[in-house]
């Protein structure tokens, strides 16, 4: 999908649309030159899953976490039409109450709390200093974003989403494209 002269409400407004799907094990793979408004989405896309610390750029300290604030969970009684939940800064779950009665039970399992890892790889000269700062351990740990990802694409899963980042003057141009 592609999308022109975007300014920053509609930047955002894609980061919110995206963050509504992402969930833990995602990968998304962020290019386009300095400035081009890559951080930004990931701020914004970090905004709608409940990130309450500040975002930023982490290109000198290579990889930024972030913990996705629990929302309120209204869970499914037993006997109602099941609805599964997405939760703001969770993953997609489904939650269920255990009880004979209708309006009764227990929680079956809790609700899960999930990290934003935030790579940028620009400093970087060889996929070995990648790889050695844990990118692939912890793909599966929650939803990663690389900036400037080139130098280990290869060693990426190959379902993954990539956004390209194109300045045009004051807006951008943004091309999502979904692997699978």
């Amino acid at each position: 999908m592609e999308y022109f002269n975007l300014n920053k409400q509609k930047v955002s407004a894609l980061a919110k649309t995206l963050a509504k799907s992402l969930s833990k094990g995602d990968i998304v793979l962020l290019y386009g030159e300095l400035g081009s408004g890559k951080t930004f989405f990931v701020n914004k896309v970090c905004k709608y899953k409940n990130v309450k610390s500040i975002v930023n750029s982490p290109s000198y300290v290579l990889l930024n976490e972030y913990e996705c604030e629990p929302q309120h969970i209204s869970p499914r009684i037993h006997g109602t039409p099941h609805t599964s939940l997405r939760i703001h800064g969770t993953p997609h779950i489904s939650p269920h109450i255990h009880g004979g009665r209708k309006g009764g039970g227990i929680l079956s399992h809790p609700y899960e709390l999930l990290t934003i890892y935030h790579y940028d790889l620009y400093r970087l000269s060889s996929a070995d200093e990648a790889i050695e700062l844990g990118i692939l351990e912890r793909i599966d740990e929650g939803i990663t974003f690389i900036e400037w990802p080139e130098l280990i694409e290869d060693f990426i899963p190959k379902k993954r989403i990539e956004i390209f980042f194109e300045h045009n003057g004051l807006y951008r141009n943004i091309r999502l494209e979904v692997k699978q």
